[in-house]
């Protein structure tokens, strides 16, 4: 093939005026940084783990948290205490406490109300391929989960339609995603237990799994 430097036509001439007059005064943006900003991920290396590795490597027995980035599927999600009455506060979440004058107490916030909002609080159950693990979802992950709000699951509580709840669980079941965790052991009744938190969830990007598992094959088959 061959470069032909300013050639003459038309198209040529489009392009060179429009490049004096934009172009040249446009600051490029990386499409790799662009894509990191728009997964909201960090744009630092993720560190993948699967649930069995996560274990096997005592991860959260430290001093310090740990976090790690895993492929799993939704098994299982509690429809026990999932959802609560919280201050309306937009910077607190505390539950509330409904008073005999039909008011809502918040404790942290020391004040009544004559409302609430709802807020989510699900335990789920994920798994990959290796085990599986008990995480904790507070609201914002656990709208991703359940694809609905908060505000209408309350609505349907509130209009006894336990059938329209139980659809939106079902559905949420078997539903595969990136999450990001936190592991950390906890005193709970006297002993110590590992506690996860889903910090975010993301629907799955193919693209970057499998960059991961090109990245895993390239280095089993160095070692």
């Amino acid at each position: 093939s061959s470069i032909q430097l300013n050639p003459d036509m038309p198209p040529a001439f489009q392009l060179r005026s429009w490049y004096d007059r934009v172009g040249a005064h446009t600051q490029g943006e990386s499409i790799s940084d662009r894509r990191s900003s728009m997964s909201g991920w960090s744009s630092a290396t993720p560190i993948w783990k699967t649930f069995a590795e996560s274990k096997d490597e005592n991860l959260g027995q430290g001093e310090q948290p740990d976090y790690f980035t895993v492929k799993g599927t939704v098994i299982f999600l509690k429809k026990e205490n999932y959802l609560y009455q919280a201050c309306p506060s937009a910077d607190c979440s505390k539950k509330v406490v409904t008073m005999s004058s039909g008011k809502f107490r918040c404790e942290r916030c020391d004040r009544e109300t004559t409302n609430f909002k709802f807020r989510l609080f699900l335990q789920a159950n994920l798994a990959d391929f290796s085990d599986n693990q008990w995480v904790t979802c507070f609201h914002e992950t656990s709208e991703v989960l359940l694809g609905d709000t908060a505000e209408r699951l309350g609505a349907l509580k509130a209009q006894g339609d336990d059938e329209a709840i139980d659809r939106i669980f079902h559905e949420a079941t078997f539903r595969s995603y990136m999450f990001r965790l936190r592991v950390k052991a906890e005193h709970y009744n006297d002993e110590m237990r590992l506690k996860a938190v889903m910090m975010d969830t993301r629907p799955l990007d193919h693209r970057t799994f499998a960059s991961k598992l090109i990245a895993d094959i390239r280095r089993m088959t160095q070692t």
